[in-house]
């Protein structure tokens, strides 16, 4: 296959599929950015701004503890982060973030990787989480018990998602 019809058909592959593809440079731009549903859906940089403000606030410590480690050591990184949305500054959304190193010919570390939407997963993992801690309600001995239960329960992830 010729260099031309794999580079078509490596396009049609990127338009095609639900994440955003991108690579990141060694010096942290943003060099491609693929894909479609994402990429229409999530804030991206412009000139003078960083990726990182994307990431809600409230994550961006642990996010940038967890990058720096994935640098440093090249390894591959798979989680999941709340990042801005395009058109509503104040609104995030729940992404799963796969990114894997790539060496370029001079030794640097590109990565490459893709964003995918992770709402209901996360939606889905918080119910669950929710429903096994409210099973101790009914064990509780009062109601003043109850709802301290309940509110341990709830409340922590209630703020957190905010």
């Amino acid at each position: 296959m010729n260099q031309e019809r794999l580079l078509r058909h490596y396009a049609a592959l990127m338009s095609a599929v639900p994440q955003s593809v991108w690579v990141l440079s060694a010096d942290g731009v943003v060099t491609l950015l693929a894909g479609s549903g994402m990429r229409e859906r999530l804030w991206h940089p412009d000139s003078g701004t960083s990726w990182m403000d994307a990431v809600h606030p409230k994550d961006r410590d642990w996010f940038r503890r967890a990058w720096r480690r994935t640098a440093e050591e090249r390894s591959p990184l798979d989680t999941i982060v709340r990042v801005r949305l395009k058109d509503a500054p104040d609104r995030f959304r729940h992404i799963k973030i796969i990114a894997v190193p790539v060496l370029d010919e001079e030794g640097d570390t590109e990565w490459v990787g893709t964003a995918a939407d992770a709402e209901d997963h996360w939606r889905i993992r918080m119910r669950e989480k929710l429903l096994a801690r409210m099973a101790a309600v009914p064990a509780a001995h009062d109601l003043s018990e109850a709802f301290l239960t309940t509110a341990a329960a709830v409340v922590p992830e209630l703020a957190d998602a905010v």
